[in-house]
This record gives structure tokens, C-alpha cells and sequence, in this order.
């Protein structure tokens, strides 16, 4: 800032702070490493902008637990942190990640919330039974993957037919859904987008 030499006299000069860099531990890319499909957990390496080399030690991932695995480091000015990821909430294709939790070499822990950061990494609700197929209404963008033939005699076509628009994965996992009584437009699905 420059003032005229006659204003400079009559202001104080006021010591600012130093400030350590601002710079927060940003995800620049995800890699799934390992899918456990028995166990319902899925590890992922993270990697980091992360110029001042903070220490992850947590993240807020909608609809799931995330638990920081130990080996994380440096590579090649980045920074790099295999994620556990388990119990699922939610069952998506993309995960919203809300906040990064970090140490800095001094010690102090620090959080940073992001605005617009996710994952991609793919967890399926389990359908085992006839109520757990008619669930699907409840929240149709969900991924589902049917773990066994599923046997609708006695159970009325309108309990087996998806009204809401199914925008979602189903993986049928190559079983067979069997004994359905006519459904009306011979459709199981309403409708579904993409």
C-alpha cells in the first residue's frame, strides 16, 4: 500500500502474525486397491496435493465409515493414503467426501471441508428376500445386487413392482427371479433412467 508521505506519519504500523500456509490437503485422484465383497469393505489409495506434507489422520465420506490405514507418504511431490472403507449407509457408485482432518509437523490438528470432492468406489445393498426386493422403493438411485433366486408365489404383483423411476444399479449376480403373477405393462420397473 502506498500513501502519501504526509499519511504515513500519522499511522501506526502494525505487526502482522506470520501465517502458515493455507495450503490444505486437497484429493487429486482415488484408486480402489482392494474390493472385499464378503467382508462389505473396499480399500482405496488416495492421493493428495499436499505441498507441506500434512499427515492424514481422517475423512467424512457420506453414507460411509473411513478408516486411514497406516503407510501413507510422499511421492513425487504428492501425497499418497490407503483408505478403508466399510459400512456402507448408503449404496452408491460416487461417495461424497465432506472434510479431510490433518496434522500438521508441529502437531496441531486441523480440518478442512470441501465443497465439491468424491470418490468413486461402488457398494451394493444386498437383496436376499422378497421385502428386501420391494425396499428398492424406498431409494431408487441406490445399487443393489441380488445374492440369491428370489420366489414370489403369494406375493401380489404390486409388492413386486418398482413404481418409482429407478435410476440405480441392479446386479443381478446371476440369479433368477421366479413365480411373478402378471405385473401390469409386464414391466418390474415403472420406469428407469440413467
Amino acid at each position: 500500500l502506498s500513501l502519501p508521505d504526509a499519511l504515513m506519519s500519522k499511522q501506526d504500523t502494525i505487526a502482522l502474525p506470520l501465517v502458515e500456509s493455507s495450503l490444505y490437503p486437497d484429493i487429486i485422484s482415488s484408486t480402489v486397491k482392494e474390493e472385499n465383497t464378503e467382508e462389505d469393505y473396499i480399500l482405496v489409495d488416495l492421493e493428495f496435493y499436499n505441498p507441506n506434507r500434512y499427515r492424514i489422520t481422517g475423512l467424512d465420506i457420506e453414507g460411509l465409515t473411513a478408516e486411514i490405514q497406516e503407510g501413507q507418504g510422499a511421492t513425487e511431490g504428492n501425497y499418497k493414503v490407503t483408505v478403508k472403507l466399510m459400512n456402507p449407509t448408503l449404496f452408491r457408485s460416487v461417495y461424497k467426501v465432506d472434510r479431510v482432518y490433518y496434522q500438521s509437523a508441529g502437531g496441531s490438528s486441523n480440518e478442512y471441508g470441501y465443497t465439491n470432492r468424491s470418490i468413486q468406489v461402488s457398494f451394493y445393498k444386498p437383496i436376499r428376500t422378497v421385502k428386501e426386493w420391494t425396499s428398492i422403493n424406498e431409494d431408487p438411485a441406490g445399487n443393489y445386487r441380488v445374492k440369491n433366486d428370489l420366489d414370489f408365489t403369494n406375493v401380489f404383483s404390486n409388492e413386486t413392482r418398482i413404481e418409482k423411476t429407478f435410476t440405480g444399479t441392479l446386479d443381478g449376480n446371476g440369479h433368477v427371479l421366479k413365480n411373478m403373477q402378471e405385473i401390469r405393462n409386464g414391466a418390474i420397473f415403472a420406469q428407469v433412467s440413467k
